[in-house]
């Protein structure tokens, strides 16, 4: 915030305006869903930016491997 305010003060007054239960990220410890990143859909693209030259039937078989697999190593 230091370094923004002093870059234009006007952000880091209206920043600081925000009531805090909209910071999430700064106020809840730990990672949300086990998600880094603060729109999902852009993490879903960049892991599947190869998949998405794969014809319709293999992407799908892809998918369903990785989701099993994720919820394998979860259990």
């Amino acid at each position: 915030m230091n370094t923004l305010h002093q870059l234009n003060p006007t952000a880091a007054a209206y920043l600081r305006n925000i009531p805090s239960q909209f910071w999430v990220a700064e106020f809840i410890p730990g990672r949300r869903y086990g998600q880094g990143t603060s729109n999902i859909v852009e993490r879903i693209n960049f892991d599947f930016k190869v998949l998405r030259e794969l014809p319709i039937f293999e992407l799908l078989q892809t998918l369903w491997h990785k989701a099993m697999t994720v919820r394998y190593q979860r259990y």
